[in-house]
């Protein structure tokens, strides 16, 4: 899209931002989504001619540009105060314990599952032994013992 506005190096950008921020209906035009022709018509209504965001900017309003720029990544900085920082690394160390809690529980219950199908083994073969007809010819047959 910054391609079809002629907009390929990164000063030229900063303008076009610059025009489109500075201009009284910005808000108008950066609240909603608009394709490209949408988007050069609007930014001619608006009485910024494409020269001036086309590389012919003034030095002064590149600077301010800048100065915007920096003013804004500073603040961006402190988006979450200390106070919120420390509270999301409290949530995030908690998580991780409750996150371990959880994969012990699923491990456990593997092996529950496990054991009980070996006991459900176990348990057929002592069937099938009890069962089985040697025991009969037995004196004292295993049945009688249990």
């Amino acid at each position: 899209m910054l391609l079809a506005l002629n907009v390929n190096i990164a000063r030229r950008f900063c303008a076009l931002a610059t025009c489109l921020t500075d201009s009284p209906t910005a808000h108008k035009l950066l609240g909603r989504q608009m394709d490209v022709s949408e988007l050069c018509s609007a930014i001619e209504t608006t009485g910024v001619r494409a020269a001036s965001w086309q590389g012919g900017a003034s030095g002064g309003g590149h600077k301010r540009a800048e100065e915007r720029e920096r003013a804004y990544w500073h603040t961006a900085v402190d988006v979450i105060s200390p106070m919120g920082f420390r509270v999301w690394k409290a949530l995030e160390k908690s998580i991780a314990a409750y996150m371990s809690t959880l994969q012990r529980r699923s491990d456990t219950l593997d092996e529950l599952r496990s054991l009980q199908r070996q006991n459900e083994e176990l348990r057929l073969l002592l069937n099938q032994y009890l069962a089985s007809r040697i025991n009969e010819e037995l004196r004292v047959p295993p049945t009688a013992v249990i």
